[in-house]
């Protein structure tokens, strides 16, 4: 059994909708959201929603650029609370 159920917003169906609307329909399944988009928790009044929301800073959307902040990112989801924010910054890496 994995430590955390991560799906993407591709898998979902979901990558077409603006922000506040996959804020919207995530928090019905979800606990967190994490995001590449810095723009998001200036956009969105995150705080108003029922998840939380790790943005994850990194050079590019690959994978082998979140292995380095992996264990940044596992403790950014287990600390994060609804309508709450974190970032995770690993582009100096």
């Amino acid at each position: 059994m994995s430590e955390f159920e991560v799906v993407t917003a591709r898998e979902r169906g979901w990558e077409q909708l603006s922000n506040g609307r996959l804020l919207t329909v995530a928090q019905v399944d979800f606990d967190v959201l994490l995001t590449v988009d810095r723009g998001m928790r200036y956009q969105q009044p995150t705080h108003r929603f029922d998840i939380g929301v790790v943005t994850v800073r990194v050079r590019g959307n690959h994978v082998r650029y979140f292995l380095p902040v992996l264990d940044e990112i596992r403790k950014a989801i287990q600390e994060s609370k609804p309508g709450g924010g974190m970032v995770v910054d690993g582009r100096g890496l």
